[in-house]
């Protein structure tokens, strides 16, 4: 047997013999793996991968510090392990401490980490508002059992819901998360009233009334409004109210919008 001959022989028995490596389950690295020699090979010698298994399991979050990229989870076997995770990646999650999450991993390293939800049924109740402060965008409610509680809400919102301390919220909530906040607004029933034109001023569209308890109120009726009632001083008129507030007035079958000055 030549020299080439024997180099080949011995070129394809380490090959065999790597593959018998791989077939009974064993992890090498590439560089116990006799490549054949340069220029022996009928093709380039190619880099061999062993890949790991990927396993799940369910982690929950110790504490995230966006300003580190990191996070620390306690795994289901009881172990506590910091991760590298972008604080935009940790700000999409929602990684909050305390928050659940499913690991997808190959060895120590995270494939995949997905949050996971509680499914717990949504509950509705009331709440009132303590207090507001849009520059900590926080809220503190009192619930309708009696517990007060202080809650994450973005400036704008407050503002949008117009939160005032005493203001009336209802509350959609899954076990200790806000799903959705509306501003309860109590809506009192219009009532008829009679007056008395008392004073007519076309020029500044004012108009005064004197009601039935014998108090005197200013109204902006504009003096188109005003010929299309036909009001006159003395003319009998009814007034639609809301609380304190005139919103119209009836006279000769029309009706106009009025505008009370004093309840602007």
């Amino acid at each position: 047997m030549n020299t080439l001959e024997h180099k080949k022989l011995e070129s394809r028995n380490a090959w065999m013999g790597a593959a018998l490596a791989l077939a009974a389950g064993l992890t090498l690295a590439p560089s116990a793996i006799a490549l054949p020699e340069s220029g022996l090979a009928s093709s380039s010698a190619s880099s061999i991968l062993v890949a790991q298994a990927l396993t799940s399991t369910t982690g929950t979050v110790i504490d995230a510090d966006p300003r580190e990229d990191t996070v620390r989870l306690r795994l289901s076997d009881g172990s506590i392990r910091m991760f590298s995770l972008s604080a935009q990646e940790q700000h999409q999650l929602g990684l909050d401490r305390g928050a659940e999450v499913m690991l997808t991993m190959s060895g120590n390293r995270i494939i995949t980490m997905t949050r996971l939800i509680s499914s717990a049924p949504e509950t509705s109740t009331t709440a009132t508002v303590v207090d507001a402060d849009p520059r900590e965008d926080t809220v503190r409610l009192r619930l309708a059992d009696g517990s007060i509680r202080m809650f994450s809400l973005a400036a704008q919102k407050q503002s949008q819901l117009g939160l005032a301390p005493g203001a009336e919220v209802m509350l959609t909530m899954s076990g200790d998360r806000i799903v959705t906040m509306m501003r309860m607004v109590s809506v009192q029933p219009a009532e008829q009233v009679e007056a008395t034109i008392v004073e007519l001023n076309p020029r500044l569209d004012r108009i005064r009334v004197r009601l039935a308890d014998g108090s005197i109120r200013l109204l902006s009726l504009s003096v188109q409004d005003q010929a299309r009632l036909g009001l006159r001083n003395g003319s009998a008129v009814t007034l639609s109210t809301r609380g304190n507030r005139i919103e119209t007035m009836t006279s000769n079958n029309q009706v106009a919008t009025v505008t009370d000055p004093g309840q602007s």
